[in-house]
């Protein structure tokens, strides 16, 4: 509470300084919108402050493989510590290595054979300062003694408990001065985030709030709602594990950037190879945790429901573009598929958004007479959009002959030199994929498990775009309808509302309906995916938001409202949508759980370290196997591995029958029959936890 209170008193005195000269100057800003922005400062200052680091003690234990008369054993379970009230969980070691068992850091005798290689009698740590501070062990008859050495000062305790409990050991306090400066360090920080809050909410009120610039004004409204959908994201990204597909993206990503260029081109990853080099790079910086590796693929989510904002707003005012940015922000596909998917479909999605904006920012250029103005903006958006996913190639034939369209009809004949670039990348890319790959290996060796498009299928694939929402499926075919409709009429009130319109319904029916035809003429491999087809919502999204747009305002001129009928219509649909999508993504739970087994497999430490023990996956290619190893099992190193993993269909029938137990873990498909067979023949099942797809053999 004296802190909060230093806190607060810091900048009450520097606001009330800024506000005199605010008022005396008599400035741009109020001195209540000072007050304003300086209580969301504070509140912004409190909220980052929390994140910023402290001053540590190192603090050291030891084992000492000793136990008294009644104990069964010397082990030290460490659960971790209590800081001013703060609990703390086990830190990462400075020095030494004990091992995870769950949620606790163990050490056992090295005679132990319940335990990996490398453990060390020594741990060292670093901790927050504080004044009231404890060590906190798991107690047990089988636990021992553990000497504590913090501040110098050393003290050995047992651990031992008749029953299992938890034990706290008092530390002795942090050193005064490290504590003050401790103190200091926080007030500072807190008034430094608050005086950076202060000056940007300054800033934005001056050049955005009082600027009179309707433009300025819109970017900070999408700019809001993608923060605010940023938010949303980021607190939900862990709801659910990461599948087989992306520990495979992961494990191409372990290697260097060459070795991930080097999967596009076999079509091992079945993309080019934009999002493989970034991956590559970002997950060595990341640390461990769904919510850090998923920024790499939140980030350019967020933007593209930015951008969609502003190239509506382009083609229609800003209803528009608030209801672009309402369509594609509460699409379920957006969330799952593209911003929680550690693979290339948030890139694509972001260029493809990226690149319609520009398209759209061009065209006016040139009619207002600049010819080469967002060109090269547009070039490298394209050149984005087909190196994140091979269908953009389609999207970009699109383009192409939209630009054809509009150069017969304006007589603008400087629009095809940006495809240049576009066409030498994408040919070069696609020659060294032929010449690696598919010159030897055709599609169908490739990827073969697509189904033939149908009627019902385009279907499926529509109502998977709009993510099963009823309302939405049926205003994107109601404005699929009308764009249709619109093109045998006559009478239109605005030819350049008209073409985009139109240019948006044609992307989606033009790269459907080449893959359908091509897919039926190609039956062994019809490149037919729900998730590909993610880089036409922007299309989707911008034709019904231009759709609504005009029957919106149509309605608000009947009744003569002015924009109250625009607005409410907007509020609807952002609640209806909104409140769909989160209730689903909230409620969303792992279809493969590879996480929730391996966090259950390090509860199973008096089995999973030994070398009778097999932890196997049904089957596996080894680089989903080094992506689940290396993420899932081992924390990208922070702990050790289990004893011995591997996957059923890299196994011989003796590697299997080496072992007395055996953890099957089964989520991407069972096992092939012949290890069913052996694990039937000679073990038996002594549980099976569906929740998580493992399954326990035990020798018979």
């Amino acid at each position: 509470m004296i802190l909060i209170g230093l806190k607060l008193s810091a900048v009450t005195v520097i606001g009330l300084f800024w506000y005199c000269i605010f008022w005396k100057a008599k400035s741009f800003i109020r001195g209540k919108e000072v007050l304003c922005i300086a209580l969301i400062a504070v509140v912004v200052a409190f909220s980052v402050s929390e994140a910023l680091p402290r001053l540590k003690d190192e603090i050291s234990l030891r084992a000492l493989g000793e136990r008294n008369g009644e104990a069964q054993a010397e082990e030290i379970i460490l659960s971790g510590f209590m800081i001013d009230g703060e609990k703390i969980p086990v830190p990462k070691s400075l020095a030494g290595e004990w091992f995870w068992s769950g949620n606790y850091y163990v050490w056992r005798a090295k005679n132990d054979s319940r335990q990996p290689q490398g453990i060390t009698e020594h741990v060292k740590f670093a901790i927050p300062v504080g004044r009231n501070r404890t060590v906190n062990f798991i107690s047990d008859i089988w636990s021992g003694k553990v000497e504590i050495i913090c501040n110098n000062e050393s003290v050995i305790v047992d651990t031992y408990a008749k029953g299992y409990q938890e034990t706290a050991i008092e530390l002795a306090p942090s050193r005064s001065t490290k504590l003050l400066l401790n103190m200091a360090w926080d007030i500072s920080g807190f008034v430094g985030i608050w005086f950076v809050a202060m000056f940007i909410g300054i800033w934005i009120c001056k050049n955005f709030m009082h600027s009179g610039k309707y433009n300025v004004k819109s970017k900070m409204l999408y700019g809001s709602f993608a923060i605010a959908i940023f938010v949303l994201m980021f607190h939900y990204s862990e709801m659910t594990s990461l599948w087989c597909d992306e520990l495979g993206q992961i494990g191409w990503s372990n290697g260097s950037i060459k070795e991930a260029i080097h999967y596009c081109l076999n079509m091992n990853d079945a993309t080019p190879p934009l999002f493989a080099i970034c991956a590559a790079f970002w997950y060595r910086v990341v640390p461990y945790g769904e919510k850090w590796l998923l920024l790499l693929t939140v980030i350019p989510t967020v933007a593209s429901i930015y951008l969609i904002g502003l190239a509506g707003e382009k083609i229609h005012g800003r209803y528009c573009g608030v209801l672009a940015c309402i369509f594609m922000a509460f699409s379920y596909p957006v969330w799952v598929n593209a911003a929680y998917e550690f693979r290339s479909y948030a890139f694509v999605l972001f260029f493809t958004t990226l690149s319609f904006y520009f398209f759209i920012s061009r065209n006016k250029a040139l009619l207002e007479g600049s010819k080469r103005k967002y060109a090269v903006a547009f070039s490298l958006a394209l050149i984005g959009m087909i190196m994140s996913h091979y269908f953009g190639f389609l999207v970009c034939g699109a383009f192409f002959l939209a630009d054809c369209y509009l150069t017969m009809r304006d007589k603008v004949k400087k629009k095809f030199f940006c495809y240049l670039p576009v066409a030498f990348v994408g040919m070069g890319w696609l020659t060294a994929v032929f010449l690696q790959t598919l010159l030897s290996r055709p599609l169908s060796a490739i990827a073969n498990w697509y189904p033939v498009p149908g009627f019902s299928q385009v279907k499926e694939l529509l109502l998977f775009l709009s993510g099963s929402s009823d309302l939405y499926y049926k205003v994107s075919i109601f404005s699929i309808g009308a764009a249709l409709i619109s093109v045998f009429k006559t009478r239109c009130r605005c030819h350049h509302i008209l073409f985009y319109h139109l240019f948006s319904v044609f992307v989606p029916i033009f790269v459907i309906g080449t893959v359908a035809i091509y897919g039926n003429f190609h039956t062994s491999s019809t490149m037919w995916e729900h998730r590909y087809f993610l880089l036409l919502l922007p299309f989707l999204c911008m034709s019904a938001a231009i759709c609504v747009a005009i029957a919106s305002g149509y309605l608000s001129e009947l009744m003569k409202k002015h924009t109250m009928v625009t607005k409410a219509i907007c509020m609807f649909f952002a609640l209806t949508l909104s409140l769909d999508c989160l209730d689903i993504v909230s409620s969303s739970r792992s279809w493969q759980p590879y996480r929730e087994a391996a966090e259950w497999l390090y509860s199973q430490s008096n089995y999973i370290f030994n070398a009778n023990t097999l932890v196997m996956v049904s089957p596996a290619s080894s680089i989903l196997m080094e992506g689940w190893n290396d993420y899932y099992i081992t924390h990208k190193g922070e702990r050790a591995s289990v004893g011995n993993i591997g996957s059923s269909d890299q196994m011989t029938a003796e590697d299997i029958l080496a072992h007395e137990r055996i953890y099957l873990q089964y989520s991407q498909s069972a096992a092939e029959p012949w290890v069913e067979q052996i694990l039937n023949e000679h073990y038996v099942v002594e549980a099976d936890m569906s929740s998580i797809q493992m399954r326990i053999y035990v020798r018979v």
